[in-house]
């Protein structure tokens, strides 16, 4: 003979369990029902400026700051390993060169050795990076 006990315990978990099924997706929905589609617009415009335009450009342009050539001439003409000089104000477009040009190492002009050509072990790029705040420019050593 079968324990009554069991068969209502057995539907009284089905009940909680899909009690709490139900909460879990009404919270899912709501979740997903909360996120502004702006937002996901937004994310989808980031992206694809970023793959248009390139790191460099897409950053500098959102930060409203001048110089992006000077980053990628720096990029395209000095070996991976090199060290490259910078003078000026740091706060500002300065902030954004040494993670840009990673994995060079940026350096102040003033902790190098006047017309060195190596620093640290690492040769010295032929360009200074010198920012006034919002601008970058590109002076020869």
């Amino acid at each position: 003979m079968a324990n009554p006990d069991v068969s209502t315990s057995s539907a009284s978990s089905k009940r909680i369990a899909t009690l709490l099924a139900v909460g879990v997706a009404l919270h899912c929905a709501f979740g997903v029902l909360r996120i502004p589609h702006a937002v996901i617009g937004k994310r989808v415009a980031d992206v694809t400026g970023l793959q248009d335009e390139g790191d460099v450009s897409w950053l500098m342009a959102r930060a409203r700051l001048t110089g992006a050539e000077v980053i990628l001439e720096v990029r395209d003409n000095t070996p991976e390993n090199a060290v490259v000089p910078v003078r000026g104000l740091f706060k500002g477009a300065l902030e954004y060169v040494p993670p840009l040009l990673w994995p060079r190492l940026c350096c102040r002009v003033e902790a190098l050795a006047a017309g060195a050509s190596e620093h640290l072990g690492r040769p010295v790029a032929p360009y200074v990076i010198v920012s006034d705040g919002a601008s970058l420019l590109l002076e020869r050593r």
